[in-house]
């Protein structure tokens, strides 16, 4: 036996030493084809086995969304024991089940247990400890190795690379930025924090340790509130069109149907109306909750450096631009129980974070990224092999976890949502496979391969002892007084800096402007168009109330007028603002705001007050959106640059003069539309339809209908439609009545 586990770890330190260097897309030289053939006759000659892997994703088991694996082994010896089992896990519980469990009559098996990790760089102009300045995030994704000359080397000060002799020096906007973060997530500052070096060794790490706050950091023990994954931010059906059974699930039910043309809803029976209430009702229990975890911790820290390899050049670079920029890592409770709570948790730090503007959130950049800690508890002490089951006995977290809950696998630097589920699923669905094979996985370090949607093993993770932390002797105490804020209490800087958060914003929208909860999640989404659209619905109130004429019309006004505003700033200003970015930025990654929006609240209201009034049609309005959002920027361009002094107000444009200017007005005159109908009507070439018209019968309402779109065709579409069908009417009477005189 003691020959085969030397045997064994031989074969496991040749094949992690050659097979870095084999290609990962199928398309190896020679060289390491022969490294494969070498790597498999040893394993044939020492340990006679082989092992396949395979995996694929299975939709809708047990009425959700689930990821299925197997593993398979075919062994020559006796001292492995064998298990061959099919796994599910479930996207929404977590649950890991048997599909076809011949160990046990309970298909389900485990509880995903799972913790976070993020590391957010903090938006602020100069690094941590240096006076360099902070790293902008370049677009794009690079194919080929940039050159030596073409990386710029400004951003690197001599502390950053671990120069002799420099001493670091906190900067104070990286603590009031980190402050802020820390205030959005509701967490709680201790009176003060303390630096210390984290020893590891890796080669973008310059100084041979990180600087952070792991046992005194900066804020401690807060909670937040998520909204579930995957349920939609957008209000138009057509760009929420997800093949997930979540999203319909979430759909309201919908309301009895009404017949055309009558004002009463359709009756329903007792019977049938007391089942659509308990439907209603199944499906508001059906529709998942706010997901709710604790924060451990949250600790300010500086950067590394960033690696780059190409597969080209078969070389490694480091950038060195990044190291010591600020970082703040928000450390998790182990509260999360499936792949979708940790998409979600991450979700809302990219959203809380991007509001406060303190991190712009960009994952595929990696100025946010996520460590995913997996691992899994057995549901029922019956299950077998539990006295395989290690405990995780090093984990900070053991108190908070379920009984049996086995070793935690840490995954790193995960870059998109898409990326935190996939590693969460595997994870769970790998070591329930090893701990039914009576072999449980320990305490790991692996990454996620994109090509194959799997994790590899990096490294054993290591304990606390093995980073030796040790306090940083260069850097006093950071105490969150005064001097930190300029002067300012803590509580008042807070009070000065920190925006309305997320949620409170969206319950006041929905409450104050009677606007869908969709609606004002999408408002919120973009925190400059909350500003934007109070302004323009006091903007449209303000007009409305100087050309009301009548009490009817102004109650109409008054219940339309929030709704109707949410409605064009979320689809037409938002369209028109994406569509700029996307035409500007060339990596697809689109920095859409209405910041960027030439056209503010004012001149939105002012538009939508001519819809109201009767002034335009929708659209007209959309044209005159059009013109109104891109003539903005040439008039800024030519205001800007002309060498003459004058007071030229903001607003150069207005809805109303485009309108005039463009001819888009609706012609509401009643004897205009009088005289235009009476032309249409007794033209000549309509003489036959008159005469049918005239007769009466079926084809009356077909009539009317040509008679209109004739008339609407002849005023080029500007015609109000109300007021021109109520002219038609009175024509066509008229010509009616003098038909039947005459005979």
């Amino acid at each position: 036996m003691t020959g085969w586990r030397q045997s064994y770890k031989k074969i496991t330190m040749i094949q992690t030493r050659l097979w870095k260097t084999i290609p990962l897309h199928g398309t190896g030289t020679a060289g390491s084809s022969r490294v494969r053939s070498t790597i498999t006759s040893f394993q044939r000659n020492h340990t006679h086995r082989r092992l396949w892997w395979s995996s694929t994703v299975l939709a809708n088991h047990h009425n959700h969304q689930c990821r299925s694996f197997s593993y398979h082994a075919s062994v020559h010896d006796e001292s492995f024991l064998v298990a061959s089992e099919d796994v599910s896990v479930d996207s929404r519980t977590g649950l890991v089940s048997s599909i076809s469990s011949p160990l046990s009559s309970d298909p389900l098996l485990f509880q995903t247990v799972i913790g976070l990790e993020i590391h957010a760089q903090l938006k602020v102009p100069s690094k941590l400890f240096s006076s360099a300045h902070s790293t902008s995030h370049t677009s794009g994704v690079q194919t080929m190795m940039p050159r030596p000359n073409d990386v710029g080397r400004n951003r690197v000060a001599p502390l950053d690379v671990a120069y002799p002799g420099w001493l670091p020096i906190l900067a104070q906007e990286t603590v009031q930025a980190a402050v802020l973060s820390a205030a959005a997530l509701q967490c709680h500052f201790p009176p003060w924090s303390k630096f210390e070096r984290k020893h590891y060794f890796y080669p973008d790490l310059p100084q041979g340790y990180q600087i952070t706050q792991q046992r005194w950091p900066l804020a401690t023990h807060g909670t937040l509130l998520c909204r579930p994954y995957n349920i939609p931010l957008s209000i138009s059906p057509t760009t929420s069109n997800n093949n997930n059974n979540t999203t319909k699930n979430n759909k309201k039910p919908q309301q009895p149907q009404r017949n055309r043309g009558q004002s009463q809803p359709q009756i329903i029976p007792n019977e049938q109306q007391q089942q659509q209430q308990e439907q209603e009702q199944s499906q508001e229990d059906a529709i998942p909750r706010m997901v709710q975890v604790n924060i451990d911790r949250i600790q300010l820290e500086q950067d590394t450096g960033k690696s780059t390899s190409s597969s080209v050049t078969s070389t490694s670079l480091l950038d060195m631009n990044r190291a010591g920029c600020a970082l703040v890592e928000v450390v998790f409770c182990p509260d999360l129980r499936s792949s979708h709570d940790a998409a979600a948790v991450v979700l809302e730090v990219q959203r809380l974070l991007r509001h406060v503007g303190t991190c712009d959130g960009k994952l595929e950049q990696g100025s946010l990224r996520c460590d995913l800690n997996v691992s899994i508890a057995p549901l029922s002490p019956s299950n077998p092999n539990d006295a395989n089951m290690l405990d995780d006995d090093d984990n900070p977290f053991a108190h908070q976890l379920p009984p049996g809950t086995g070793h935690r696998v840490e995954v790193k630097n995960l870059n998109s949502i898409r990326q935190v589920i996939s590693a969460a699923e595997y994870e769970a669905i790998r070591q329930a496979q090893a701990y039914l094979a009576g072999t449980p996985t320990g305490r790991e370090t692996r990454t996620f391969h994109v090509p194959t949607q799997t994790t590899r093993k990096i490294r054993d993770k290591g304990g606390a002892v093995d980073y030796r932390f040790l306090p940083e002797p260069d850097l006093p105490p950071l105490h969150l007084n005064r001097q930190t804020f300029g002067g300012r209490t803590l509580e008042d800087f807070l009070n000065e800096s920190l925006p309305e958060l997320p949620e409170p914003a969206v319950h006041r929208l929905v409450k104050e402007y009677g606007i869908t909860e969709e609606m004002a999640l999408v408002i919120v989404a973009d925190r400059p168009a909350i500003a934007l659209y109070e302004l323009a619905v006091a903007t449209v109130r303000h007009e409305i109330s100087k050309h009301e004429k009548g009490e009817e019309q102004t109650q109409t006004v008054d219940v339309n007028v929030e709704r109707m505003v949410a409605n064009w700033l979320c689809n037409d200003l938002f369209g028109l603002v994406k569509a700029a970015a996307a035409t500007a930025t060339q990596d697809g990654e689109e920095d859409s705001s209405v910041q960027q929006s030439k056209v503010d609240g004012r001149q939105l209201g002012l538009l939508v007050a001519l819809i109201l009034e009767g002034t335009v049609s929708t659209t007209m309005a959309k044209k005159i959106l059009h013109e109104l959002y891109h003539a903005s920027k040439h008039i800024a361009a030519d205001s800007s640059s002309s060498s003459t002094s004058s007071t030229t107000p903001t607003i150069i444009t207005t809805p109303r003069d485009i309108a005039m200017a463009k001819g888009w007005q609706l012609m509401t005159d009643p004897g205009a539309l009088h005289d235009l109908c009476h032309g249409v009507v007794h033209d000549p070439k309509h003489a036959k339809q008159l005469s049918q018209y005239q007769q009466g019968g079926k084809k009356v309402w077909k009539l009317s209908k040509f008679f209109v779109g004739k008339a609407m065709a002849t005023s080029k579409g500007n015609a109000h439609p109300e007021r021109l069908q109520e002219a038609l009417e009175q024509v066509l009477s008229q010509a009616t009545s003098s038909s039947t005189t005459h005979q």
